[in-house]
């Protein structure tokens, strides 16, 4: 059972739900805090849900930043984006 002080003394929290597990990160690493990854972030509509996503830019930095192989693979793939969008005349968001 979560309770304001365990929320108050964690950063990153992960919950299991029935659609998969949703992180809420209170600091992401190569980004720093979250008023950090707000100035750096879209503003998007998912689902008549308004939610902000981090820039391709500072995701990108992130995942360089955390190392993690499952975070080095998906960089490839990451940074072709641009590439891609550019490519295609594709502005971006």
């Amino acid at each position: 059972m979560l309770d304001e002080e365990t929320l108050s003394s964690g950063l990153n929290f992960t919950f299991d739900t029935d659609i998969g597990s949703i992180v809420f990160l209170g600091e992401v690493q190569g980004v720093r805090n979250y008023e950090e990854c707000l100035k750096d972030s879209n503003a998007f509509e998912l689902f008549d849900v308004p939610c902000r996503v981090l820039s391709l830019e500072k995701l990108i930095a992130a995942k360089r930043s955390a190392g993690r192989p499952r975070d080095l693979v998906a960089l490839a793939e990451l940074e072709a984006i641009p590439e891609h969008r550019q490519k295609n005349g594709i502005e971006e968001p």
